[in-house]
């Protein structure tokens, strides 16, 4: 797969039994960061939490996924 070089429009599923949801995925630009996204979902998601999984979608298809880590800002 490809690495990711922009936004890209995915469905997100932060637990097992969550309802994929809308979202953008896209580079955190971060030099020691490779690998590491920035996740913006089109409506608030419920309770997401440093350490759970999030999976990305797009129609049944996995494009990515990896470990939920704390914002900078909290």
């Amino acid at each position: 797969m490809p690495a990711l070089t922009g936004p890209l429009a995915v469905a997100a599923k932060i637990r097992h039994s969550h309802e994929p949801a809308a979202a953008t995925i896209e580079p955190a630009g971060e030099p020691d960061g490779e690998g590491t996204v920035l996740v913006r979902f089109e409506r608030a998601q419920r309770a997401p939490a440093p350490g759970q999984s999030v999976v990305f979608y797009q129609g049944d298809l996995v494009v990515g996924g990896g470990v939920i880590a704390r914002p900078k800002d909290a």
